[in-house]
């Protein structure tokens, strides 16, 4: 069973508890308002560091050719580009073939030619009134 009993305190007690309280704990002074205050054990990185390290990464490029003649997979850097090569009499939609080096050689990997076939038109909508959306949802 529990002691519910009240016990004395003498301002003996309550100044050594005053004492432990601001051993354990900080000031509100003392407190770091800003991150860059703190300790980075988690490794985190700043906004400067992320943009270096991407910009230090590789990236593809795209770069147009006069002809898949043109791409040489033995050139230093080829396997970091995207060689569009352009097509005889297609339309505006596809008027590139893309190629890339691979395992050093130069593969076909795509074209330009969007189909949206399947894909709903605004043109296809028909106004609706709130009050009919509402209608739709209502319960029975």
């Amino acid at each position: 069973m529990p002691d519910n009993k009240i016990k004395n305190v003498s301002l003996g007690n309550l100044s050594t508890f005053a004492a432990q309280m601001k051993d354990k704990y900080a000031k509100k002074t003392d407190i770091p308002t800003a991150v860059s205050a703190l300790t980075n054990d988690a490794k985190y990185q700043t906004e400067e560091q992320v943009a270096a390290t991407v910009a230090a990464a590789d990236h593809l490029a795209r770069k147009k050719v006069a002809s898949l003649e043109a791409i040489d997979p033995a050139a230093e850097g080829a396997e970091k580009y995207i060689y569009m090569v352009p097509k005889t009499g297609s339309d505006e939609d596809d008027q590139y073939d893309e190629y890339m080096v691979l395992d050093g050689a130069v593969e076909h990997v795509g074209n330009t030619k969007v189909d949206l076939s399947g894909y709903v038109r605004a043109e296809d909508f028909e106004e609706i009134a709130e009050a009919e959306i509402i209608a739709l949802f209502a319960e029975e």
